[in-house]
């Protein structure tokens, strides 16, 4: 097994430790500055990296999952490790959602999740607008929706955390605010 530093995620054209200007007066840092291009956060390849992964589950292979499919994960390794605290956007009707942290950057809401830190909504919302299509609430995660991650099914919730931590521990720059 390789060392966890192999989560470290291969340098952008910028750096991701210091907020851009994007939209005139909002502000991003993390793989937000690679251009809205998250190729390098899904080429962070896990595959035989974290001894919890099952190197046949191919959906763990990649970073990319942490914001698509299993963004609970991420946002909870995040509250845990940064103190921010997660959030849900879901659809009124309940069928969509993604999972994310708040925070405060010189005065305004930062929205992280595996892409970095952003103050712009609408950007934010270029990967949550996937999930959440109609009206939606946004409000703290609660035990309810821990517990029905824990128990899906489909989810490799242990796995998906120890993936997130790893991403998070390794790109930190990309996530806390500062």
């Amino acid at each position: 097994m390789k060392n966890l530093s192999t989560a470290k995620a291969q340098p952008g054209k910028t750096d991701r430790s210091r907020y851009r200007p994007v939209h005139g007066t909002e502000l991003h840092k993390g793989f937000y500055c690679d251009n809205n291009n998250y190729a390098n956060l899904k080429e962070i390849d896990y595959d035989g990296h974290l001894a919890q992964i099952d190197d046949d589950e191919e959906h763990l292979t990649s970073a990319g999952c942490l914001l698509e499919g299993s963004c609970q994960a991420f946002a909870m390794q995040v509250e845990e490790i940064l103190g921010y605290e997660a959030f849900i956007i879901k659809e009124c009707n309940g069928k969509g959602h993604h999972v994310f942290c708040q925070a405060t950057l010189e005065g305004k809401i930062a929205l992280i999740d595996a892409r970095g830190v952003t103050t712009s909504f609408d950007e934010f919302m270029e990967v949550a607008g996937e999930f959440v299509k109609g009206p939606f609430v946004i409000r703290r995660i609660n035990e309810n929706d821990i517990a029905g991650w824990q128990s899906s099914s489909d989810n490799s919730h242990e796995e998906h955390l120890a993936l997130a931590e790893a991403v998070i521990k390794a790109n930190i720059e990309c996530y806390k605010i500062d």
